[in-house]
């Protein structure tokens, strides 16, 4: 027997929830801020984004010998692969957030094409400040950070203050939200204190 890694099982948002008895919504837990990991498809040729997940009671989806299995009414760990679209409506509900509880919504819509999936995330509870290390941040928060250490380094700021940095953030083209940049804030403070030991 092949000793394969083995995954999470799959949460599959147009096979995981069905219609069954009225029944469009799911709720579980976004443990990650952001996807831990992104490839390309090599069936649909489209890119990819690996969000860890928790599930209660949830449809998913495992492998054995090979071959694809439903798993019913399982809790744990499991993963999501997103699309693009997913991704950035999943990087928008967690807003820089771990364990963020949402409710999923599967509804069927009318398309040109006919009828098509759409999925939509709320947020329902509002997670845990992720430490951040500089891996984990956004494009844009990784821009915020970046420039705010140039102007540092160039003495175009005296003295850094949160209530500036805040202000900044909020702004266009970083759009970060207080709470997110606060703790960038934190980040930033802590790497000027380790690099003065």
């Amino acid at each position: 027997m092949s000793e394969e890694k083995q995954l999470s099982p799959v949460f599959k948002p147009t096979k995981s929830v069905s219609f069954k008895d009225g029944e469009n919504t799911i709720e579980f837990v976004i443990q990650k801020s952001k996807y831990v990991a992104n490839g390309v498809s090599k069936m649909f040729d489209r890119q990819w984004f690996l969000w860890p997940i928790k599930v209660k009671g949830a449809k998913v989806f495992g492998k054995e010998d090979g071959k694809e299995i439903e798993i019913q009414d399982y809790t744990g760990e499991a993963i999501i692969f997103a699309s693009e679209k997913m991704n950035e409506e999943l990087l928008n509900v967690t807003n820089g957030m771990n364990n963020v509880k949402v409710l999923m919504k599967r509804e069927i819509e009318e398309g040109q094409k006919g009828p098509y999936n759409k999925k939509s995330f709320e947020k329902i509870g509002e997670g845990t400040v992720p430490e951040p290390s500089i891996g984990d941040l956004t494009i844009s928060e990784k821009k915020l950070v970046t420039d705010v250490k140039q102007m540092i380094a160039n003495q175009d700021i005296p003295e850094l203050s949160i209530d500036d940095f805040v202000m900044t953030a909020k702004e266009k083209p970083y759009n970060i939200s207080e709470l997110r940049a606060r703790i960038l804030y934190k980040y930033i403070k802590g790497e000027e204190n380790d690099s003065e030991k």
